[in-house]
């Protein structure tokens, strides 16, 4: 991982630019919301906030990535998020005061950013806004408790099952993935050679049937060569 840069302080970064978007967030997001909402650009290793922070604004990786973290007494640290795009921060939220964790970009990455004052009074003041933010959050919630129940698999072959049966398609029991397979090893916990070198193992055995260079799906029932 990327070698972090020296810290700013502690206070989250404000926009970079006075750029604004009007199609990045939501569709569900009012226009008020849009309007308010700015981009910001970190670059790899530069810390976007401390643990301790005052919260000014919640942010959702665009491109790139973003790991959340705690530090431990040793002088390491507890990756509690890794945010891919498309991914809102678990923190801050729009009622947090302040945040817990710090964050650092793991690479050039884009965010947009919603201050929280003007968050906070859509969510109290727009039944279906809160509706709909509620159920993405449940929804992140459910993607963090897949990825926490799917790293604590041991055999990396488990892990490459797992994936595919939680985040396959539900209707056509495909997934294609959207990015390339040394990203899914990493999200996958493991080295790029110990992936290809598992999935080979897992198509020549039958487990895993490849449909195209990032498609997969498992065997129907009864199918699985001995």
């Amino acid at each position: 991982m990327t070698a972090l840069a020296q810290p700013p302080a502690s206070t989250l970064p404000a926009p970079k630019t006075s750029e604004l978007f009007q199609n990045m967030l939501p569709a569900y997001f009012p226009a008020e919301l849009r309007k308010a909402s700015s981009l910001f650009r970190a670059a790899a290793g530069e810390r976007l906030f401390e643990a301790g922070a005052a919260v000014q604004a919640c942010y959702r990786v665009d491109r790139g990535r973003v790991s959340l973290f705690r530090q431990v007494a040793d002088g390491g640290r507890i990756v509690l998020q890794q945010a891919n795009e498309g991914d809102w921060l678990i923190e801050p939220g729009p009622y947090d005061r302040t945040v817990s964790c710090s964050a650092v970009a793991d690479r050039a990455t884009a965010l947009r950013i919603v201050p929280v004052r003007p968050f906070r009074k859509a969510l109290q003041e727009d039944a279906a806004f809160a509706n709909a933010w509620a159920r993405e959050t449940a929804l992140t919630a459910r993607r963090l408790q897949r990825t926490v129940e799917r790293l604590t698999l041991s055999l990396a072959s488990e892990r490459v099952l797992h994936y595919v049966a939680t985040e396959a398609d539900a209707n056509t029991g495909e997934l294609v993935l959207d990015f390339p397979l040394c990203e899914w090893a990493r999200r996958l916990g493991m080295k790029g050679e110990t992936l290809s070198r598992v999935l080979g193992e897992m198509e020549a055995g039958g487990a895993l049937l490849r449909t195209g260079r990032r498609g997969f799906r498992l065997p129907a029932r009864g199918t699985r060569r001995a």
